[in-house]
């Protein structure tokens, strides 16, 4: 398929095109936002993990949306969609297959709340984690 060059300025002068440039630009500084916010909620789950030995449900809901919403981006940046994300379009919901928090909210719910409360549930794993067996040092080489 060749161009001629009418159909190459029509192309360069379509306010369309421009349009999409634009929207493009600012889609790509929301993207880069959303994975500096996703990097601060892995940083947050990590240290909850570590803490607690779960997850916050909360987080990961919310890490889920943004997900979504940053794959939303990519598909308009790819020019896989003609669909504007957000603000254009409503937000993503999280998606519709159980996600990992309902999973640990069923988890944490079977577990009696208040021995959480008292501060009886320290010491328990992330399901599906399995820490590693506390290592022993020999003292002989």
């Amino acid at each position: 398929m060749s161009l001629n060059q009418d159909q190459i300025k029509r192309n360069l002068l379509s306010p369309d095109t421009w349009l999409r440039i634009l929207l493009m630009a600012g889609f790509a500084v929301a993207a880069w936002l959303t994975i500096l916010v996703l990097a601060v909620i892995v940083l947050g789950q990590a240290i909850l993990v570590l803490i607690t030995g779960y997850p916050n449900a909360n987080l990961q809901r919310f890490g889920l949306i943004a997900g979504a919403y940053l794959f939303e981006i990519v598909q308009f940046l790819l020019f896989n969609t003609e669909d504007k994300p957000f603000p254009f379009a409503p937000f993503p919901d999280p998606p519709a297959s159980e996600s990992v928090a309902e999973q640990v909210d069923d988890i944490v719910t079977e577990d009696d709340d208040t021995d959480w409360e008292r501060g009886q549930g320290a010491g328990q794993t992330v399901p599906g984690f399995e820490p590693e067996p506390p290592r022993t040092t020999d003292p002989t080489p």
